[in-house]
């Protein structure tokens, strides 16, 4: 993690590295109105990314809530997160 503001760099372990969830902002939904209570999509973390499982819903704040089934490496701030049914793109945001 880099805090510009304190001028200060944070390492961690290799444990430290796996997320079990992310929070996104600047939403955008393609396929749905709306996701109030949690749905399982397949998402990406990254351009080259796979996919894995995933719960997600939005909350009262407007901001994506991803749970992971399993925990994925590297969940990077900034990078796009993107939620997939199938082949069709449901929707995705920034990840803070």
């Amino acid at each position: 993690h880099i805090n510009a503001d304190l001028n200060i760099i944070e390492v961690t372990t290799m444990d430290g590295l796996f997320s079990d969830s992310l929070t996104a902002k600047d939403i955008n939904l393609l396929k749905y109105d709306d996701l109030e209570t949690s749905k399982e999509f397949i998402v990406k973390i990254r351009y080259n990314d796979k996919g894995k499982p995933a719960m997600c819903r939005i909350d009262d704040n407007g901001k994506l809530i991803v749970e992971f089934i399993e925990k994925r490496r590297a969940v990077t701030p900034g990078q796009s997160v993107v939620m997939y049914e199938g082949d069709e793109v449901v929707g995705g945001g920034i990840i803070e």
